[in-house]
């Protein structure tokens, strides 16, 4: 009988050191993830300058574009948010909703990714493609 209750001590301790490793490599993916998206949002300007040197006027841009344009604070402080709050997920006690949270910090990070990945490639794609097709006739 003694055998059984320190050997479900042993595998509690254990399930609790797993559940500490997911933890940190949950986070550690988030710090990747949220360091593409910060030099994204963090290059927004620049790409801002280069788009108003290729095209001019704002008209031509694609909604997305304008609207990451628009908010490029926002978008920044949001991406500068996401690793301060993954690292706030070591000091929870409670590891499964840690977990939780970071799987929540990876999806808004991803998804901030991806909007603003868009937003800047839509109007480089649509230079190379009236490029490509020679000039307006």
């Amino acid at each position: 009988m003694s055998e059984d209750v320190s050997s479900n001590s042993a595998n509690a301790g254990d399930f609790h050191r797993i559940a500490r490793a997911t933890r940190f490599a949950v986070a550690c993916l988030v710090f990747g993830i949220s360091y593409v998206t910060a030099r994204l949002s963090l290059s927004i300007p620049s790409f801002e300058v280069m788009l108003q040197d290729m095209l001019g006027d704002y008209a031509k841009l694609p909604v997305l574009t304008t609207f990451v344009l628009n908010a490029h604070t926002l978008l920044v402080v949001l991406s500068l948010c996401i690793p301060v709050a993954c690292a706030c997920t070591f000091f929870i006690h409670d590891i499964a909703r840690s977990i939780y949270l970071l799987g929540a910090l990876a999806l808004i990070a991803i998804v901030e990714c991806i909007v603003i990945f868009n937003a800047l490639s839509l109007p480089l794609i649509e230079i190379i493609s009236r490029m490509q097709s020679g000039p307006a006739q």
